[in-house]
């Protein structure tokens, strides 16, 4: 099976961005969809800010009778949901030059900035040099503009990676689904 017959994504953030919740919606909108989705959910750190991901593979051929792993090979990476800019930078080396990405602007503080500041890189402009057309909006603020508080971020992100065709759902699909 050729990997073109595949969709791979990534979903990255830190704990309590909403990356498993986002990762359940794709995996109901394809099963409604009758694809074939096989993924895995990986905590970093068990507890709030820890880095988190998911890995979604689907069968783009809902006919296809296919097995396969739900671990991404590197550099096959199509889509990447980047809930946090330094955490979707975590992931740049598993992409390619065709990946498609959705990344949220704000950055959730690190562990050590919380306690004394240190000079880092800009993550936005490092993002904008790996990746070609990132989208990269303060999703967060999207989200407090809309329904006051950031729970929605999720939500919000994964609409705009239909709408751009990234997914192969609808947003009238994801709006019917009961969340």
């Amino acid at each position: 099976m050729s990997q073109t017959e595949i969709l791979n994504i990534i979903i990255t953030g830190t704990g309590g961005q909403g990356v498993f919740t986002l990762s359940n919606l794709i995996r109901k909108l394809a099963v409604n969809s009758g694809l074939k989705c096989e993924g895995a959910t990986f905590k970093g750190g068990a507890q709030r800010m820890g880095s988190t991901h998911t890995e979604l593979r689907i069968l783009k051929d809902p006919e296809s009778e296919a097995h396969f792993s739900s671990q991404i090979p590197m550099g096959a990476v199509d889509v990447l949901i980047g809930m946090e800019p330094w955490e979707a930078l975590r992931f740049a080396n598993r992409c390619n030059s065709n990946t498609q990405s959705i990344i949220n602007s704000h950055e959730e503080k690190l562990y050590v900035e919380r306690y004394r500041k240190t000079a880092t890189i800009n993550p936005i402009e490092s993002l904008e040099n790996v990746f070609i057309n990132p989208i990269i909006k303060n999703y967060s603020q999207c989200s407090k503009e809309q329904r006051g508080d950031t729970k929605n971020t999720n939500y919000i992100m994964l609409r705009e990676a239909i709408q751009k065709g990234y997914l192969p759902f609808t947003v009238e699909e994801l709006e019917a689904i009961n969340i």
